[in-house]
């Protein structure tokens, strides 16, 4: 008799039940997501994963599209418009800062009213005879800081109308505002006395050549004695007591410059 083999007992095979893989959206990080851009979700989610009935998935559609389009139309205006509305302010902003520049550039030179006459005049202004420290001839850089100081001179007077003398020498400063010779003039003075008067009154008329810097006249049309507030009553003289052939100040001296303090 042919033996029996014997058989191996077989193991049931046990099916492991399928695990359904958590959709993205029911994360914690999804639902933030699904928040954040929800209108676009529904869209996403009546399309891709819902079992709704094609008119449905359309009605979302244009609910959404209506709700949205409003606010993304908003969103686009403001992006646009943005520019053109900050323009003017960027302008005057601009124009600011350069105005405040323009005036931290310009600094008013230390300036002195020794002398000052009232009612001078057909228009009864005062008239301040004002000394400063030399200034550099080399260049017309000196012109900005002498109408600074007439600017200064007319914010102090609450007026443009006033006359100004701007001296770089004491000496002929007080000479111009009150003429004193060194000594007596008349019968009495002997020769050398005259003499002496007459070479002061030279070097006086010869250094004010170059340190009486300008004449500031305001209110009063020059040449004419007649006052006024026209464009034609401001001016400035540059070196009125040389002329332009002067070696040194004559490039600098210009007709009457045309020209209103404060203004």
């Amino acid at each position: 008799m042919e033996e029996k083999k014997n058989k191996e007992p077989t193991t049931p095979e046990v099916k492991t039940p399928e695990v359904k893989k958590k959709e993205w959206y029911k994360h914690g990080w999804g639902l933030v997501l699904v928040i954040l851009f929800f209108p676009y979700f529904l869209i996403w989610y009546a399309w891709a994963k819902s079992s709704w009935s094609k008119n449905i998935k359309i009605a979302v559609t244009f609910v959404v599209a209506i709700v949205m389009l409003p606010i993304m139309t908003a969103i686009v205006n403001t992006d646009v418009e943005q520019p053109a509305n900050n323009k003017p302010n960027s302008e005057t902003k601009t124009q600011q800062n350069a105005e405040t520049k323009k005036e931290e550039l310009v600094v008013i030179p230390k300036y002195e009213i020794v002398k000052t006459k009232y009612n001078v005049g057909i228009a009864k202004n005062e008239q301040y005879y004002v000394l400063i420290n030399p200034v550099d001839l080399s260049n017309d850089a000196f012109k900005t800081q002498i109408k600074a100081i007439f600017t200064d001179l007319a914010k102090k007077a609450g007026k443009p109308e006033f006359g100004a003398h701007i001296y770089t020498d004491k000496e002929v400063l007080e000479y111009s505002y009150d003429p004193q010779l060194p000594y007596p003039d008349g019968f009495s003075a002997t020769q050398e006395q005259i003499q002496a008067n007459v070479a002061y009154v030279k070097s006086m008329g010869s250094k004010s050549e170059t340190t009486l810097i300008a004449i500031y006249n305001g209110g009063v049309v020059f040449g004419e004695a007649r006052a006024s507030k026209e464009d034609e009553a401001y001016v400035i003289l540059w070196f009125p007591s040389t002329f332009t052939t002067h070696p040194t100040v004559g490039k600098y001296i210009d007709s009457n410059e045309k020209w209103k303090a404060g203004s």
